[in-house]
């Protein structure tokens, strides 16, 4: 779907939604379904599971990367399942994020 597509439902849906609530009249437009507009997740790619794998190996080395890969189902990227990539990109952010809070400063315990 085309960023003018999605604006084009989104309109739609909006004018339906202000006649529903200015005449109390049923909408006669169906809300859209499927993955994508704002606040619906989107579709994790095998570019988006790459870019989390070598931002894995840049922080916490290769061995980090390889091991994560494995705990969600591949041997090697290529082989990763593309139901698990989301979880794998998740997965990639918490160690990195992990990485972050670990400062070193533990001000006033």
């Amino acid at each position: 779907m085309s960023m003018e597509e999605a604006l084009q439902e989104n309109t739609a849906a909006l004018k339906a939604l202000t006649a529903v609530m200015a005449g109390g009249k049923p909408a006669t437009t169906a809300a859209p379904t499927g993955n994508k507009g704002p606040g619906r997740p989107k579709k994790v790619t095998l570019n988006d599971v790459k870019i989390a794998a070598e931002a894995v190996k840049a922080k916490k080395g290769r061995p980090a990367a390889v091991e994560l890969i494995k705990e969600h189902g591949g041997g090697s990227l290529a082989e990763l399942p593309e139901a698990n990539y989301p979880a794998f990109v998740a997965a990639a952010q918490v160690l990195l994020e992990a990485d972050d809070d670990d400062s070193g400063d533990e001000g006033d315990l």
